[in-house]
């Protein structure tokens, strides 16, 4: 399937009239099993997406985004980054946000062989990871989709805290701390947050490597964003408190401006897709997409 893992298990379920889910798991060369999920259209599709979820969550949290895309022909591979849902890895830990970057080369090849017009898509964690790996890889994509990206915490990080996590990530970089996510910041929806605080597949976990490259590749990704080479659609609810809505809107200014498309959401959290206005977030999603593909749609 590729020439940087091998998938191990797979299997298919068909759930509704119009798509099907592929579930598996595929091993990476240094031997660690990320699942990984795609939702699949049924009929002719006309894009595919790469989904990469945020800090503490896993895939399958996204199933009613993808749903909505499989409506309008848009298929959705996405998996569990290291360390969380059902993937290997200690629970929290990312080794490097550089492995992260391997790991998203596999999937996006593998929606690419599909060939069809494929975009990137990353929340929060996932958010940073899609702007940082455009940077670096300046990938052959259609476009980008970024909400909430960890651009910079709701918070300033204290110089200690800095320093500490320097410390900890050289002498222990796999120790294990809360991430101290503030639930109640997710979504207006208090079912959202009732499922997420019962979903034994989030982890409250961060290690103290992946806390330190949060810290030092968010100023890295704003610095290089001028030099964003494809075009991205950037949403950011302006009530967020785990991520800064300042450092969204700062990195907007800097991107080439006939490659952006910016919505900045009022009153809305940090989960725009699962905010009580989830159905309008999704359909500006769509419609920015069709109107990438342009006349390819």
């Amino acid at each position: 399937m590729t020439k940087t893992g091998l998938m191990v298990t797979t299997w298919i379920s068909r759930e509704g009239k119009n798509m099907k889910i592929e579930k598996g798991f595929w091993q990476t060369e240094d031997g660690v099993r990320l699942y990984t999920r795609s939702w699949l259209c049924e009929g002719e599709p006309r894009a595919s997406i790469v989904l990469v979820h945020g800090l503490g969550e896993h895939c399958a949290r996204y199933d009613h985004v993808a749903r909505a895309f499989t409506a309008h022909h848009f298929n959705m591979i996405a998996f569990d980054q290291r360390g969380h849902g059902r993937s290997d890895g200690k629970r929290g830990d990312i080794p490097g946000l550089n492995t992260a970057l391997y790991d998203i080369d596999h999937f996006l090849e593998l929606a690419q062989s599909a060939h069809l017009p494929t975009f990137l898509y990353g929340h929060s964690l996932g958010g940073l990871e899609v702007l940082f790996y455009t940077l670096k890889r300046q990938p052959e994509v259609a476009g980008v989709i970024c909400t909430s990206p960890a651009l910079a915490i709701g918070a300033p990080v204290p110089p200690f805290k800095v320093f500490l996590a320097r410390v900890l990530s050289r002498i222990t970089p796999g120790l294990q701390m809360n991430n101290g996510l503030d639930v109640n910041n997710l979504s207006h929806n208090q079912e959202v947050i009732k499922a997420y605080t019962s979903d034994p597949l989030v982890t409250p976990l961060i290690s103290a490597r992946l806390g330190l490259d949060l810290i030092q590749t968010g100023p890295w990704v704003m610095s290089q964003a001028e030099r964003f080479p494809v075009p991205l659609l950037l949403m950011q609810g302006m009530e967020d408190h785990l991520v800064s809505p300042q450092a969204a809107r700062l990195f907007a200014e800097k991107v080439p401006s006939h490659l952006l498309t910016f919505r900045e959401w009022p009153g809305l959290y940090h989960e725009l897709h699962n905010e009580p206005q989830q159905e309008e977030v999704i359909a500006f999603i769509v419609q920015w997409i069709k109107k990438t593909l342009g006349d390819s749609w």
